[in-house]
């Protein structure tokens, strides 16, 4: 037994990822890292249980505003199944928005009202936050046909900043340096865009379909998918809910390794306490992959 767990460790592979991604309405700027060891499973000939696999590895996540760093797991079972898991410890720098807290639940968090929040001297705070996450992704492909339905839960746990709570007009009152004398329950999370409570879940459901126009080989990584890009999400502690809906490409126009694969995509709001149906949210992300087992 003990050969054969060695054996099979020694046949796994190392692979990096390296993703960089730009977003408008609201405007950020990311940079991620996945380091992983992907090591093979179950020897079956079923296509079901081809191309399984256990990953464990490390993550980075960066932006002008926080940066995250711990531990990650991926697993496939099954072909048409994988589970992501991990664990950090981060850090907001109290730039941009910062750590701003509101005292009410149904406080308009938007870029308009957290600068009016800060420009009165409202908490901009920075310091540290830790996450554990599950993200459970089915997928298959039929044809030319591809969907994937990626599922995310992380619990989010910002220690709360020092000072006493807010409770009826005290979350007007400043001090004579022109800060507010309380703490919100609540306050606002820029990755997920969302209003939060200090110790909170947030759920999102995505759903992904596409259709493979050109398909990468192991001697052409060449290759364009066109679709749709759904996504709903949802904050436990504050019942905050979003849902956004539009089209998706992923390309990849080159077959050097140094031309990264494109995934761009709009979404339309159609559900937001903040933001108006248009202008849509708009993104890109450039993904370099060395040596990640291919699903």
């Amino acid at each position: 037994m003990l050969s054969l767990l060695l054996t099979t460790a020694l046949a796994g592979e190392v692979g990096f990822r390296h993703q960089l991604a730009g977003s408008y309405f609201p405007e950020g700027l990311r940079y991620a890292f996945r380091g992983d060891y992907s090591i093979p499973l179950w020897n079956s000939e079923s296509v079901l249980f081809q191309d399984t696999f256990v990953a464990p590895g490390l993550y980075v996540d960066v932006t002008p505003a926080y940066a995250h760093v711990g531990p990650i797991v991926r697993f496939s079972p099954i072909a048409v199944l994988e589970i992501e898991a991990q664990a950090d410890a981060g850090y907001y720098f109290g730039s941009f928005s910062g750590v701003t807290d509101f005292y009410g639940v149904d406080d308009n968090y938007g870029d308009v009202a957290r600068d009016a929040i800060h420009a009165m001297g409202g908490h901009k705070a920075a310091g540290p936050v830790f996450r554990a996450s599950v993200s459970p992704t089915l997928q298959a492909k039929v044809s030319h046909f591809i969907i994937a339905l990626p599922q995310e839960f992380v619990w989010i746990w910002k220690p709360r900043p020092e000072g006493s709570p807010c409770s009826g007009d005290a979350a007007l009152d400043f001090t004579a340096e022109g800060n507010r004398s309380c703490i919100g329950d609540y306050w606002y999370e820029s990755q997920y865009d969302s209003l939060l409570k200090w110790n909170d879940l947030v759920m999102t459901n995505s759903a992904l379909a596409f259709w493979a126009f050109r398909e990468s080989t192991d001697e052409d990584p060449r290759m364009f998918w066109l679709g749709v890009n759904f996504s709903h999400q949802y904050t436990f502690g504050t019942k905050d809910r979003t849902t956004k809906v539009g089209p998706m490409a992923v390309f990849k126009p080159a077959k050097s390794a140094y031309v990264p694969t494109f995934a761009v995509f709009s979404q339309a709001y159609l559900t937001s306490r903040i933001y108006d149906t248009f202008p849509p949210y708009i993104a890109i992300a450039a993904i370099w992959n060395h040596g990640l087992k291919k699903k």
